[in-house]
This record gives structure tokens, sequence and C-alpha cells, in this order.
């Protein structure tokens, strides 16, 4: 049996591709010795083999690569060709010709153990041309089908079979392709539990909670009037020692209240749904697997009047207070909640029932409460809560700071840290209760799980099941980044610019370029925030800051490029446990720019006149980026021309970044071709016009500088002098001399030019 192919030269117009039938079961060095015959390579240089999306590589040795190399001559192309998209091979890693390998379909029929190529489209290229971006007029071997496959019918090669170290590669990928698809049917489960969940909440507390969201927000924007003053008899309904908060304003045609329930807190629980109690049980540690309904609502009842603590996991002190208050009331009007999520806490834990209720034009906002909430307020003693404020004013700053550094975390390792933190013992199940009872009702976090039954706290603004398939792909067994507890004390309180300083560029931008103010530049710098920590990518984010402003020149695509492409590289991401990508690549030989950073739909795109950097191949932007990082400008620029001319186009943004370096660099003449051939193609530009000025006045400042200074440099300033009098009068080199003479300008009064 064989595999056909189709085995393409990336990059070629037309396109350079053979059709190979391979012999199943041959080894990477096979497959490498036949692509090197099919294409009229000379095996003078170093080549590799790597895989979509995967941090694999196969080659001769195991060298000094960014990851994990398997040797060619023991690993079997039968393991790994049918079950990827593409397969790579790239020669020579100057002029980086890369292969594109496609499975196409067996060949039942064919029983030969050498190569047959079927057919072919273009030429050979020479060796040492200068790859795919160099001069390759004359660079052409004529393609002969008959002389190659006489060559490879005298490569037989014997069966191959992967070494232990590849199966064990192979069954790990394969493994990994599993869990990914086995997290990906529980996300789908798991969000039709949720949907099911949610209707069926909306049917019997969730309806109630929504009409109460709309009344409450209609009495919000609604003109208020001054209360009138207490009477005695009210006075005296209040308890000794209850200070009564201040009465908010009254709004008309809207009122509120109070009124004593017959049902208890066990009755008004009664009205969650089954996936809503079994969530209540979960969260609360309360064995529940052979519980109906019913006996799960008295378990929940029982076990918050047993343990009342964990009713101030869910109820602020405001909240509190407020219960009091209208506790003490008698049954009649009533002030208004603190907030409008008073009182979903309050009905979500059975303490209250709310109804809505007409009055002529008016409406009113009535607060059941339920027969027992007295009884159950005496149990929160002003001690029992001074003791549990004061753990959750401790632990939620910590547990808040550990989700706010990694974003998704274990629970097991987040309760040994959590243990370590708080310097004394902390049973497993009270951390397990505080996690999922006070931070999904007090929506600190989410927790999710896994199938294998890892649980994770988790932001609430992390796409989890994106973060967590990306963790598979990279960073299954890899640890957590060391943050210090001065860093994530930093961060949570203020903010994530203390521990990644480059997204203090990005404020700058937002305030003192685009001109934002303080709340706008704000919200616009928090969205961005979410979309890097989800890992996306810089164009991704790039597209999030075009919704509120678009880029209209090359100065400011450029900035935006870098500054982007500098924070997607250093913040910190959940997928990688907290490692910024350039960490993570150095802790795991691995090349930062290959984990999601650019869009994989780049990688099939040329680089045209227009490109921007942000949709550049991910390559060429990391040589944009490593040229710009060098310390000496010189090497700067030397490096951007060396990518120029390797590209063989006249991209404006790397004309630009030139012409901007030469200037710096006083290179006034390099600078000049440069900006004139951006000026040919982008000449309303407001940044190469702007540049064009600044570099006129640069050479005029230096023609005076020269000639002021010394007789003896008179030839420099002359040429700085005559460079200038060429560009004020807008003549080129070739065109006729504005003295008169008729000769070129470049023969008369620009010959020093």
């Amino acid at each position: 049996m064989g595999h056909i192919v189709k085995i393409t030269l990336e990059d070629t117009h037309p396109p350079v591709w053979r059709r190979v039938v391979l012999p199943e079961h041959i080894s990477f060095w096979a497959l490498h010795c036949i692509i090197q015959a099919a294409f009229g390579w000379e095996d003078d240089h170093l080549h590799e083999f790597t895989f979509p999306r995967r941090n694999l590589r196969i080659g001769a040795a195991a060298g000094d690569f960014w990851s994990d190399v398997l040797d060619e001559e023991e690993a079997d192309v039968d393991d790994f060709l049918m079950s990827h998209k593409w397969i790579r091979y790239t020669y020579d890693f100057g002029d980086d010709w890369r292969h594109k390998i496609v499975y196409e379909k067996e060949e039942p029929e064919y029983g030969e153990r050498y190569a047959t190529v079927r057919k072919a489209k273009g030429d050979h290229f020479m060796e040492d041309s200068g790859g795919i971006w160099g001069d390759l007029e004359d660079a052409r071997i004529p393609f002969d089908l008959n002389a190659v496959n006489q060559a490879l019918e005298r490569m037989k090669f014997s069966v191959a079979e992967s070494s232990a170290e590849t199966k064990e590669m192979v069954e790990a990928l394969t493994g990994m392709e599993e869990v990914e698809k086995w997290f990906q049917r529980m996300v789908k489960e798991c969000a039709e539990d949720y949907n099911k969940a949610y209707f069926s909440f909306n049917d019997l507390v969730g309806k109630k909670l929504e009409q109460w969201e709309q009344f409450y927000d209609k009495w919000e924007g609604q003109p208020k009037e001054k209360p009138g003053p207490l009477t005695g008899e009210y006075e005296q309904m209040i308890l000794p020692g209850i200070r009564l908060p201040e009465k908010p304003l009254r709004s008309r045609g809207y009122s509120f209240e109070k009124r004593n329930s017959p049902l208890t807190q066990e009755e008004l629980l009664g009205e969650l749904n089954q996936k809503q109690a079994e969530d209540y049980c979960k969260y609360l540690r309360i064995p529940a697997e052979n519980l109906n309904k019913k006996q799960q609502i008295a378990a929940i009842s029982a076990f918050l009047q047993k343990q009342p603590e964990y009713l101030l996991y869910v109820l602020c002190q405001e909240d509190l207070e407020y219960l009091r208050e209208i506790l003490a009331l008698p049954d009649g009007a009533a002030p208004a909640p603190p907030d409008c999520f008073t009182v979903h806490r309050l009905v979500s834990l059975g303490l209250m029932d709310m109804i809505m209720e007409k009055k002529g034009k008016a409406q009113q906002a009535v607060f059941c409460l339920a027969a027992d909430a007295g009884y159950i307020v005496k149990l929160l003693t002003e001690p029992l809560c001074r003791k549990t404020y004061q753990m959750l004013e401790e632990t939620d700053p910590c547990i808040g700071g550990y989700i706010l550094a990694y974003g998704l975390i274990e629970l097991d390792t987040l309760y040994e840290w959590y243990s370590k933190d708080i310097k004394k013992h902390v049973e497993k199940e009270d951390f397990l209760r505080l996690v999922y009872w006070h931070g999904n009702f007090a929506n600190l976090f989410q927790t999710v799980y896994r199938p294998d039954g890892t649980s994770y706290a988790a932001s609430l603004q992390l796409d989890v099941a994106t973060i967590m398939k990306k963790r598979l792909q990279y960073s299954e067994h890899t640890g957590y980044y060391p943050f210090s507890a001065d860093e994530r004390k930093a961060m949570s309180v203020h903010g994530y610019n203390a521990v990644y300083p480059f997204w203090g560029e990005l404020a700058d931008y937002f305030y003192h370029i685009l001109e934002m103010d303080a709340e706008e530049g704000q919200e616009l710098l928090n969205e961005c925030f979410l979309f890097v920590i989800n890992g996306s990518s810089a164009a991704t984010v790039l597209e999030l800051i075009e919704e509120w402003y678009e880029p209209e020149t090359l100065a400011e695509w450029i900035q935006l490029w870098y500054i982007l492409t500098r924070l997607c590289l250093h913040t910190g991401l959940p997928m990688l446990k907290g490692y910024s990508r350039v960490d993570y690549g150095k802790k795991n030989h691995q090349n930062p720019y290959s984990l999601d950073l650019v869009d994989e739909d780049c990688e099939e795109y040329a680089v045209e006149e227009d490109t921007a950097l942000f949709y550049m191949p991910c390559r060429i932007q990391q040589e944009v980026m490593e040229s710009l990082e060098i310390g000496d400008v010189s090497l700067r620029i030397k490096e951007l021309e060396r990518l120029k001319r390797k590209l063989g186009i006249e991209n404006g943004e790397l004309l630009f970044l030139l012409a901007t370096l030469c200037i710096e660099a006083e290179k006034y003449s390099k600078a000049e071709t440069y900006v004139q051939a951006l000026l040919r193609a982008w000449p309303e530009d407001q940044s190469v016009q702007m540049m064009e000025d600044s570099l006129t006045e640069q050479i005029r400042r230096m023609a005076g500088i020269l000639y002021d200074s010394s007789e003896n440099i008179w030839d420099m300033a002359e040429t700085a002098d005559s460079t200038y009098r060429r560009r004020a009068a807008k003549v080129g080199r070739n065109d006729p001399c504005p003295c008169g003479s008729g000769r070129k300008y470049k023969h008369c009064c620009g010959k020093n030019t």
C-alpha cells in the first residue's frame, strides 16, 4: 500500500508542487531523501519537519531548537501523516525553503518500497539562490520527471518502526486530542444544563427578580422627594441598638412595602428548581446523591440554620442591616434596599419573597419576609458577624489575588497556597464551601471542572473553554509561574500595570495620542486586557481598538503594532499558567511567537507593499521586533534592510521604520531614499509628510552647523547644503539642473549630493 501526498513549495507564484506516492511505513529520514530528489535539492543544508499547532519537531538530531525534537530515523511517517492537516518540511534555514506536505488518499495497490512522482508543476530552484524572496529569474533548473523518478527508484527504503520515545509522543498527542474532544463535550453538556437551569429559573424565582430589576431601574430614574419625619409609633418599633441607615429619597409612582409571609425559609427555598437545589448542595458540600429535591431543600435549610455563618458568606453587612431594619417595621411602607442585588441575595437564601403590585397608576414592590426570618437573624450574633466578616476581609484579597494573577487555577493548588498564606489550618471542606458558596454568590469568580474531575476557580471574564483547550495544547504539564506575594498584592491594589508596565505604554497612547478622557480610556484598557488574557492575538486586540479609533497613518499603525505585540509577549496568560509568552518560551525552549501571537491565517498570506505588520507571517513579525530591540541603531538598520531584501518588496511600514532609523542615525542620504519611496506610494499620508519636513529640517540644521564649525569640513557642509537645496527645489537627481546649465542636476549643482 502507498500514500499519495501533494508537496507544495510555499509562497511560489505560480505554485511549484509535486504529487508523490510514498511507500507505507517509511521514516522521516526517508521522506527527507524523497523531497530532496523530487525538488532537485543537493542536501547541503539543515532541515526539519514541523506540525500545525503542535510544539513538536522532527529532525536529524536534537540540536539547539525551541521545542522537543524527535529523531527522524526513529519516527514512522504513518504515525503522523493522516492525523495532521499538513506537515511542513523546511530546508536551508538561511534561504528558508518551506514545503507543505498534504495527505490526499491511500493507494491500495502500490507495493513498491520507493517513491514515485505522479505529477508535477514548476521547475527546481538552485541551492543558495536567496530563498523564495530572492531574485529567482536565473535560478531555475528545468524539471525532468523521468530523471527524478529514476533517482527515486534507486532509493529503496526498509519498513520503519517508531522508537519507544516516538510512540510515547504519539500516544500523548492522541490522548491530548481525546481530552480536547472530551472537554468540548463537557462544555457543550454544561451549556445545555445551564440553559435548562436558566429557563427553569426564569419560570420561578428568575421571573420575579427580572420584574424586580425592571422596577428598580424605573425607580432609580424617577425624580425623588424628601421623606417625611418618623412618627413616634414608628420609632418605638425600632429594636434597641439597631441603627437605621439614612432614608433614601422617595420617588413618585414607585414605592416599597413590607409584609410578613406565612412561608418559612425552607418553603421559600422550595421555589428553586432541581438544578439549583443540586448546586446549593454542591456549594455547601451537602451529600445529595440519593436525595430528591424536597429532601435537598430540607437539608439546605437545616444546614444554614445550624451553621448560620454561611448566610454571611452571601449577605454583605449592608444587606444584613437592611434585613434587620425591615424586620423591625410593621407591615406597610418600607425603605428602598441599599442596592438592586440586596433583594437578589435575600430571595436566593429564602429569607424573603418578592411580588409586584399596582395601586392605581402607581407600582410597588412588596417584600414578604420568611416566617422564621426573625429567628434566623437572631442566630447572626454580633460576635459571629464580626468574626465572619473579618475572615472574609482577609481571604477575599488572598483568593482574589490568585485569580487575578493566574485567571484559572486548580482548587487543590489554590487550597495549598491559601493555607500557607493564611498561616493556619483550614479544613478542605470549609475551604471548598468558601470557594463555591461565597465565590459564586459574591461574583468573585466562577468554578468549573474537567471531565477527569479536576475543579478550578476562574476569573468571571475568562473564556474558560478556549483557555482550557490552549492549556491542553501548551502547558498541561507545566507548573504555575512563581508570582511573589508582593506582585499579587500590587496587582490587587494597583491593577495589572503594577506587574506588567507595558500596559502603561498603551494607556499613554490612549490618553495622549487618541486624547481619550480617563473614563473612556480605562474602559478600553480593561477590554484590551480581557482580550489579551484570553489569549487573543495582537491583530485581534487591534480590531477591538478599531471599534473606538482606526489608525490613519503609517506611524500610528506601526506604533500600535509595537505596543500591542510587546503587551501580548510580556503579559502573563491563563493559558500558560501565569507565564508570559516570553517567560514560557525561555523556560520550555519554545519560540514565544509560536504561542498564538499571530493569527493562523496570516501564515498563508504573502507580504505586499501595503501589508500591515499586524498581518504579516509570524516569522516576519518576529524578525522585525528582534531587529528593533537591537541596541545599536546601525545594526537595526542593517537587519531591517536584510529583511527588506529577503521580502523583495517595498513594504510601506518597513520603509517607514527604515527612514526613521536612518534619521536617528543621521544617515540623511539613505533616509531621503526611503522617504522618496514613501512619498511615491503614500503621498497623502500625514506621517510621511511630517517625516519629509523633519528630514528637510535636519539636513538644513546639519548644513548650518557644518558651515559654522570649520573650513576643514567645507566639503561636508557643501554636500549637506546641496542636498537641502535640491530638496527645497523638489529636484530629482536625474532632472535638469535649475541653474540653467542644461546638464542633469547630479552632474551640476548636485554633484556632491
